[in-house]
């Protein structure tokens, strides 16, 4: 609402069209319910001394899941509350499996998952509401966003980057993989 108001006034302010107005209210809302999310979970990070963790994950997350789509939430806060704890509970087990060094077990469910992504590619459902050509174009970088991943995960162990931090990848890829199948199985595809 508070959003609403201030894109309508600078919308006035600058005199743009109505339609004009709706994306710039679109890009707002999109932008501002990103930035609530990324703050949260920083300062969960920075009261649990794991900001790097918190980031690494967050980030390998998000550039699968910009391209591959998967579980959408129908409601900011529906969103936000499994945004954040998604991060939480990532994060949480990443620092139970480097306690309990399970790290081969998290890097070959990993390399299923990455099948599991590769396969499916990108689910279009009706939050995306892809054409036929966008769809191709999202599985295929999905595609080649794992492919990279994949390598990078491969480097880091061969430089004896930190296990702990390597899982952390490997457990995006996990999530996302996890992700895209519920949405599948629960129908939240939009058939072509």
């Amino acid at each position: 609402m508070m959003i609403s108001n201030l894109c309508s006034k600078i919308a006035q302010f600058a005199e743009v069209s109505s339609e004009q107005e709706e994306v710039f209210e679109y890009i707002v809302k999109c932008f501002v319910e990103k930035a609530v999310v990324f703050i949260t979970i920083l300062l969960y990070g920075y009261l649990r001394n794991d900001v790097l963790q918190v980031l690494i994950f967050y980030i390998f997350c998000m550039l699968i899941r910009k391209h591959s789509g998967g579980l959408h939430m129908n409601t900011f806060y529906k969103c936000y509350i499994g945004s954040v704890l998604l991060v939480i509970g990532m994060t949480e087990l990443n620092n139970m499996f480097n306690i309990k060094g399970c790290f081969w077990l998290v890097f070959i469910i990993n390399l299923i998952c990455a099948v599991i992504v590769m396969v499916i590619g990108c689910v279009n459902n009706p939050e995306l509401d892809l054409t036929t050509e966008e769809l191709k174009y999202n599985k295929e970088q999905t595609r080649q966003t794992i492919l990279i991943i994949e390598f990078i995960i491969m480097i880091s162990y061969i430089l004896t980057v930190k296990k702990i931090y390597i899982a952390l990848c490997c457990e995006a890829v996990i999530c996302c993989s996890v992700l895209l199948v519920i949405a599948k199985l629960i129908g939240q595809e939009i058939k072509e």
